[in-house]
């Protein structure tokens, strides 16, 4: 009846219309904003952090349409991926920096509600990489070498082998190279110091040399054993040292320096028994006629009587005696350090004396009663 009167009026007929229209197009609104807030509801409900309408609140979490570069750190984590109405593959990042407003959906010509294809702006902090462009992992990319040293100071070692060596002469090469860092070592001189019976069969000492450098080579590691030149002779690389050039430095230190304790008890940690020690019969000859045992054992008893000299002046008898122990494990022999050994007991008292000539008389035997006269005098004193 209301159409029918629309229509029989002035203008009806376009009245009827707009009237037909407005009647349509309500449903077909409400169902627009329905279907709207169901989709974005849905959609990001199920997602930790995310306040449907305020998305400042909580971890924020949005689509990004490429994902997230995989070479840099401190940047959004993806949640998971998923794909628009049209297909289109997208990334639910999380921890991204929120727009200003949550996104709008919008319709596709199908007529099904959509987010937009957008990249939410990150921030990402310029940090290192922490995965290898070419795909290896932090453990699994290529570590730089430990760098070898010679241990002499105590039993032969020589630490951080590339290949553990089994032929006797390959170490022995290395200690006898590190010991002659200050220059290159011509081959005459190394057959000499450790073939020393084959010097007259020079075709075989010098076959013998090269098999040795090529192992020490393999053994140490190519960086490590540079390539001799022709006319000149054989060296380590300057950056593998010995404990004997470690002690030495120390012990220069301690004489220019205020911290004359602290250095010498740095050199003396260094060493763990008599130089070369245990080495087999027949081998490393070359550390007795060159003297370098004998300038070891001198140079440790030195340092030991200076280091239980100075921590008696402070009364610090536990270090003292530490030192003198050290001085003696290298140098068993050593007259003073036998009496800097016999000072400290006194020290400590009557008993810490008598077992302390007990032991100096069954290292010394005889040789003992030439500190008769030094053991009185402490006893008198008591």
């Amino acid at each position: 009846m209301l159409v029918a009167m629309l229509y029989g009026s002035t203008g009806g007929s376009d009245l009827a219309v707009l009237f037909v229209l407005m009647v349509i197009s309500i449903p077909i609104a409400v169902a627009l904003i329905r279907n709207r807030r169901y989709a974005e509801s849905n959609r990001y409900s199920h997602m930790e952090g995310w306040v449907p309408g305020n998305p400042g609140v909580g971890e924020f979490h949005g689509l990004i349409d490429a994902p997230p570069s995989p070479y840099r750190t401190g940047g959004p984590r993806v949640v998971a991926d998923e794909r628009t109405a049209f297909g289109k593959r997208a990334w639910i990042v999380a921890g991204a920096t929120p727009p200003a407003a949550p996104p709008e959906l919008i319709e596709d010509p199908a007529g099904e509600p959509r987010l937009p294809s957008m990249t939410i702006p990150i921030d990402l902090p310029a940090t290192e990489c922490s995965v290898d462009p070419n795909g290896a992992t932090p453990e699994e990319r290529p570590q730089a070498p430990a760098i070898p040293e010679v241990r002499v100071l105590g039993r032969v070692e020589v630490t951080a082998w590339h290949k553990e060596p089994d032929r006797r002469v390959v170490p022995e090469l290395a200690c006898f190279l590190a010991l002659h860092a200050d220059r290159q070592v011509p081959g005459e001189e190394i057959r000499a110091a450790l073939w020393p019976g084959d010097l007259e069969t020079t075709e075989a000492s010098t076959k013998s040399l090269h098999n040795a450098v090529s192992l020490l080579r393999k053994s140490l590691g190519a960086q490590f054993v540079p390539e001799a030149s022709k006319g000149s002779g054989y060296r380590l690389a300057p950056e593998v040292r010995s404990d004997w050039d470690r002690f030495q430095e120390l012990v220069r230190q301690a004489v220019s320096s205020g911290e004359e304790v602290e250095l010498l008890s740095q050199a003396l940690r260094l060493v763990r028994g008599a130089p070369f020690e245990g080495v087999a019969p027949g081998s490393f000859t070359w550390a007795w006629t060159e003297l370098y045992v004998a300038r070891m054992e001198v140079a440790v008893s030195r340092a030991a009587a200076r280091l239980a000299a100075a921590c008696l002046d402070a009364s610090e008898y536990d270090t003292a005696r530490w030192a003198v122990l050290k001085g003696l494990s290298a140098a068993p022999y050593d007259r003073q350090l036998w009496r800097s050994f016999l000072t400290v007991a006194a020290g400590c008292g009557p008993g810490e004396l008598d077992r302390a000539v007990k032991h100096a008389t069954s290292v010394l035997g005889e040789d003992v009663h030439e500190y008769d006269e030094l053991i009185e005098g402490f006893r008198q004193r008591r």
